[in-house]
């Protein structure tokens, strides 16, 4: 944060480090979308199979409402990701009867089960955070790598004479006063 001189090794930690701070936020950016998904999509399960809507037919006030179901939702709170708040009881009234009438058990399952799998597989990169960083940078270059190619060689080093290079940076001149002529 501060104008310095540094070595190719220091900025290369320096990059890597921030890289690897980039991707575990990302990572577990990903992972809190992922839980909300799993939690809303498992009270909508509860919520549909387990007819918790029919509670709310005879409620007529909308704190009666909401009230009705909490209380229905109650004896299934084990199966929830996180405890259940006000708004997902407004985004659980919010399903429409026609998407109740058509639900689909088995696909909302294979979609749970997909949240589940990317879930843990977000875990495993969080905690294997060094191995998920090469991975990213080894994709990097399989994907971009032959866009760009290598721009300087490495040639060997020939072995230099200080001599030879000294002799190099001599300057040849010639003093009108005392009539020097030399280096």
């Amino acid at each position: 944060d501060r104008p310095v001189e540094l070595t190719v090794t220091e900025i290369l930690e320096d990059l890597t480090g921030r890289l690897r701070q980039q991707i575990k936020a990302e990572l577990e950016l990903e992972l809190r979308e992922l839980e909300d998904q799993q939690h809303f999509l498992t009270l909508e399960q509860i919520f549909i199979e387990n007819r918790v809507y029919k509670a709310i037919e005879t409620v007529k006030t909308a704190e009666g409402v909401k009230k009705a179901v909490y209380k229905g939702m109650e004896p299934y709170r084990e199966w929830f990701v996180r405890e259940m708040v006000d708004d997902d009881v407004e985004r659980l009234l919010r399903i429409p009867i026609r998407r109740i009438s058509l639900y689909d058990i088995e696909k909302h399952r294979e979609q749970l089960d997909d949240i589940v799998r990317a879930i843990k597989e977000a875990s495993r990169k969080l905690r294997q955070l060094t191995k998920t960083t090469i991975a990213y940078l080894e994709d990097l270059l399989a994907r971009y790598g032959g866009e760009y190619p290598r721009r300087t060689e490495i040639t060997s080093f020939e072995l230099v004479s200080k001599k030879e290079v000294a002799l190099e940076n001599l300057k040849l001149a010639y003093d009108p006063e005392s009539g020097f002529f030399g280096w």
